[in-house]
């Protein structure tokens, strides 16, 4: 039995005898807690977004939280449905088909044979997570010495000689250094925000060209903006205004602001600058969570944004 498990074990018991005492009850707490494993704790039931094999079957690997779905799922109001319905024809099918009929374009020997609705099953998901023993990865930096000293001849045990004999190639080997450490430094300057949990980053989804891309919103006193991992501004970001007034009332504050039709928060679009293109694959136009459709006279869930 693991740490965890006896952690568990040991609340529930003293939950129970504490319930025991109150009502008088005989409950036996061992009858509960053989019931209880970690190891086959429920798995959540989200279909994930694949927009790298497009695999329509894609399930969330996360424990529960609550309901069927974990709480990053729940978070993102499950926006690919559930793996164990059929999944919803205007929000996950056309762009599953759309992004498989580009790699079949692509590459058309390894997918010309797979098709998106037939590929569909709601039977085959897993209801516990698989809980594999995952050996222990090797360090990248000591594989790259143990490299360096395989090529130099040298062991562990060995020092490195970094001794320069003519002063102008010292000279130079120190400004090289010099400028080594301000790259080394400022990459991990980058490094730690872009990985701190308190960057608000979003994942942008481009249905037209099959293609996303994870940026990180900023608020600052000049405007709004969306930046990559190297903190260059490939666009901008503000609330959704209807300019065109198309979008009934019913939708919008006094402000003319499009609201979310479940929480009634202002909703907010992402514009691509036409000159960040060098740095990513998608179409230069607006991004939003949802769009109006005149036909329903409703806002429809769009998969275009994804929050982090």
């Amino acid at each position: 039995m693991s740490f965890l498990e006896r952690i568990l074990y040991y609340n529930i018991k003293n939950m129970i005898e504490y319930i025991n005492l109150k009502k008088s009850w005989n409950i036996n707490s061992e009858d509960y807690i053989n019931e209880i494993s970690i190891s086959r704790q429920k798995r959540c039931l989200s279909r994930i977004w694949d927009s790298y094999d497009w695999d329509i079957n894609k399930q969330c690997s996360n424990p529960i939280g609550l309901g069927n779905l974990c709480f990053r799922c729940l978070k993102k109001n499950n926006s690919s449905g559930i793996v164990s319905e059929y999944p919803d024809e205007d929000t996950v099918l056309i762009y599953y088909r759309k992004g498989l009929h580009k790699l079949i374009q692509l590459n058309s020997s390894k997918y010309n044979n797979r098709n998106i609705d037939k590929e569909i099953n709601i039977n085959i998901y897993q209801e516990f997570i698989n809980r594999e023993k995952i050996s222990k990865k090797k360090s990248i930096k000591k594989s790259s010495m143990n490299i360096v000293f395989k090529k130099t001849g040298l062991n562990n045990s060995k020092t490195l000689s970094t001794k320069i004999i003519y002063p102008d190639k010292e000279k130079i080997a120190n400004v090289n250094k010099s400028i080594s450490k301000i790259i080394e430094n400022k990459s991990d300057i980058l490094s730690d925000w872009w990985n701190s949990e308190y960057t608000d980053k979003i994942n942008i989804r481009d249905t037209i060209n099959a293609t996303e891309y994870i940026v990180a919103r900023e608020y600052t006193s000049n405007g709004n903006y969306i930046l990559n991992k190297n903190q260059l501004i490939i666009g901008t970001f503000k609330d959704w205004e209807d300019t065109m007034d198309i979008i009934p009332d019913d939708y919008k504050n006094h402000e003319n602001i499009v609201l979310d039709p479940n929480s009634a928060i202002p909703l907010q679009e992402y514009i691509i600058y036409d000159t960040s293109s060098m740095y990513h694959e998608l179409t230069i136009k607006t991004y939003r969570c949802y769009r109006f459709d005149e036909h329903k006279n409703s806002l429809v869930y769009t998969n275009e944004i994804e929050y982090l």
